[in-house]
């Protein structure tokens, strides 16, 4: 019989896609690491902020009555009827203007009070 001797497989050789996910888990940590420290730094500046004093109130000042703008003076239908009906007879009786002669009969009025 033959004795045949066992050999050993030699240690297989590391895959470079093994070695670059490694190196990618490395930064990624490093990378969370940084991350976690930033996130405390400003949970800390959070902390020390002091909140500024209020600032003093206005007193407000007596109120001085206001001057009431005058009111126009009430037109009556009948006067505007009047001014209008002159506009649409010197236009020489054109229809169809009625409601801009009814408006500038309006504004003569307050113009003239």
């Amino acid at each position: 019989m033959t004795e045949t001797a066992k050999t050993t497989k030699a240690a297989a050789k590391p895959r470079k896609t093994a070695a670059k996910k490694e190196n990618v888990a490395k930064a990624a940590k490093a990378t969370t690491l940084l991350r976690e420290e930033n996130e405390q730094v400003a949970m800390v500046k959070k902390a020390t902020k002091t909140k500024a004093a209020p600032k003093p109130r206005k007193i407000a000042k007596a109120m001085e009555p206001v001057a009431e703008a005058p009111k126009p003076r009430q037109l009556s239908r009948e006067e505007i009827e009047r001014v209008a009906y002159r506009f649409w007879a010197e236009r020489g009786y054109q229809h169809g203007f009625a409601l801009q002669d009814w408006l500038r009969a309006e504004q003569e009025l307050q113009k003239a009070s």
